[in-house]
């Protein structure tokens, strides 16, 4: 069916060619019916799972990959056998272990637009995501400690304002009572004890 729907040609050799030129691609390719069994792998889908063609060919992609990996993929699965094309990336818990990836899955229909099932087209690009996931949870990580500093140095200068505003209070006190101690000696006609400079507050007023 996908050579009728690909429209390729019908030779006799035809098979092999399309099987050599599959495997000597760098990517994975994988051709998957409506049923959502593999129907054809080629060497690098093969080698990435570290299965032999048998325990795929046949067998459902969740069966494959595993159910926590097909959770994953599903939505993109469902597109495409909706007639769909995907092209998407995304990191993938495999059996095999975390991988990111970039896929296509490209639909594949019969001479009536009936979809028969998709062709997948997949690039580990992991090598290429890891330093970018590492760049951004790196970015987060300073973003945050930012945050927090920010928020730190925020606290200590309202602890110092408050503070200040204590301290400038009790000092206004402090003037206020010794006008008070002065205004009663001279009443009782003894000299000044203290000296009372405008208060902190007054200064700064006249300053600015």
């Amino acid at each position: 069916m996908l050579k009728d729907s690909l429209k390729i040609p019908s030779a006799s050799d035809v098979p092999v060619q399309i099987s050599l030129i599959a495997d000597a691609l760098p990517v994975l390719l994988a051709y998957v019916d409506c049923d959502e069994r593999y129907r054809f792998v080629n060497r690098a889908y093969v080698g990435w799972f570290g299965f032999s063609p048998d325990c795929i060919l046949g067998h459902t992609v969740r069966d494959v990959i595993g159910d926590t990996a097909y959770q994953v993929l599903r939505p993109h699965i469902r597109k495409a056998l909706a007639g769909e094309r995907v092209d998407y990336e995304a990191k993938v818990p495999f059996q095999t272990g975390l991988q990111f990836i970039h896929a296509q899955y490209m639909p594949d229909r019969d001479p009536s637009g009936r979809v028969l099932g998709y062709v997948a087209l997949i690039e580990n690009v992991s090598e290429r995501k890891e330093p970018e996931t590492a760049y951004r949870e790196l970015a987060e990580k300073l973003e945050l400690r930012v945050r927090e500093r920010t928020d730190e140095i925020l606290e200590k200068s309202k602890r110092l304002e408050r503070f200040n505003r204590i301290t400038i209070d009790r000092e206004h006190d402090m003037i206020r009572l010794k006008k008070e101690i002065n205004a009663l000696l001279e009443r009782l006609g003894e000299p000044r004890k203290y000296l009372t400079p405008p208060p902190a507050r007054e200064f700064l007023g006249h300053a600015t």
